[in-house]
């Protein structure tokens, strides 16, 4: 991907992710037509069964990316909480209020 600003903002990835569709969809559109080229010229088919492309998929908005994003670090924020309060990487105690004590 080329950069062209610095961040790494939900609407930066936004706009990387357009780049990126769009090249693909480019690509697949143009292999699509030289097949459907190379189908009229071996004349299987006639002009008018041919179908354009499909158009290209939207690509989600920033807003979304960023909610999804929140959502999966709000997944994880528990197993994020006990690696923080663990000792070598086991947690020293949870009580039924979910707060980590440590135990002696």
């Amino acid at each position: 991907m080329r950069t062209r600003g610095l961040g790494n903002s939900a609407a930066q990835l936004r706009r990387k992710l357009v780049e990126e569709h769009s090249q693909e969809w480019m690509r697949k559109a143009a292999h699509y037509l030289s097949d459907c080229e190379s189908i009229f010229n071996s004349k299987l088919v006639s002009r008018q069964s041919i179908r354009e492309p499909p158009a290209q998929p939207e690509v989600p908005s920033a807003s979304w990316l960023r909610s999804v994003y929140c959502n999966d670090i709000m997944a994880r924020v528990d197993a994020v909480k006990a690696a923080i309060t663990s000792t070598f990487g086991r947690i020293l105690k949870i009580d039924s209020t979910k707060k980590v004590l440590k135990t002696m």
